[in-house]
């Protein structure tokens, strides 16, 4: 049985951020957010770009931990690793509740209605499976913690750049094209719920995908919510009266 955890209304979603050297979105986004006082904020994957927890951050990544941690004293809040961002409990102090990704999806309660969080990169393909399994392993930790020292601590930052230089997606669907992917997703769900035997939920949110959004999604009902990338939009998603909805940043 999965543990549940309780989403409240006025809940702040983030998701696919993918935190670049000098962009200034996040970090304005963040000092919003602590201005604001949201109960809950849940950063849902890939808010860096590129952070393996257990190597050194640089100064810009250090100043949104500072600024998550700073979040954590007066909100909720609650990471889920993503493709892009790992071993994270390395990084974040007890009052971050940290998601691995062998731990997602999570369950959520929310006015009676059950929802299954995750940053989405789940039931994709086999070999997919494989290869994020084996670079968020243990081995994988000590092999590449290796190879950093073993290069003078220049590997890591050589690795990180090449990343920083490949273009991050915007996933743009035609209505049907949307359809039968939401269907493929809550299909792969559904099997997995049935594997666990953990009964009914109402809906799923995740991220990862990068689809066009800014849809508000009724919480009264089942749905399928794809968070969109921050990056690209940044807009945050708000739980309000029964309602998840896009909440733009002032600094768009």
């Amino acid at each position: 049985m999965l543990e549940s955890y309780a989403l409240k209304s006025g809940a702040v979603f983030i998701s696919d951020a993918h935190f670049l050297p000098k962009s200034p979105h996040l970090i304005n986004t963040l000092k919003e957010l602590l201005s604001a006082k949201p109960p809950q904020v849940f950063f849902m994957g890939d808010i860096f770009h590129v952070l393996v927890g257990y190597l050194p951050l640089d100064k810009e990544q250090q100043k949104i931990i500072d600024l998550i941690h700073a979040l954590s004293e007066i909100s909720q809040v609650f990471y889920f690793e993503g493709n892009h961002d790992f071993s994270m409990r390395f990084v974040f102090n007890f009052k971050v509740v940290v998601f691995e990704r062998q731990n997602q999806p999570v369950l959520f309660q929310y006015d009676n209605k059950r929802f299954l969080l995750a940053h989405g990169d789940l039931f994709i393909t086999k070999a997919y499976e494989f290869y994020i399994t084996q670079l968020t392993s243990t081995w994988a930790r000590f092999f590449l913690t290796f190879l950093n020292l073993l290069s003078f601590k220049t590997l890591y930052p050589l690795f990180k750049k090449r990343i920083y230089q490949k273009p991050i997606r915007l996933w743009e669907l035609e209505p049907k094209e949307l359809q039968s992917f939401i269907e493929k997703r809550l299909k792969a769900y559904q099997n997995y719920i049935k594997d666990l035997n953990i009964g009914s939920i109402d809906g799923i949110i995740e991220g990862h995908f990068h689809l066009k959004s800014g849809a508000k999604i009724p919480l009264n009902a089942p749905i399928y919510c794809p968070l969109p990338s921050f990056y690209y939009e940044q807009s945050l998603f708000k739980v309000s009266s029964s309602i998840l909805e896009p909440s733009q940043n002032k600094d768009a």
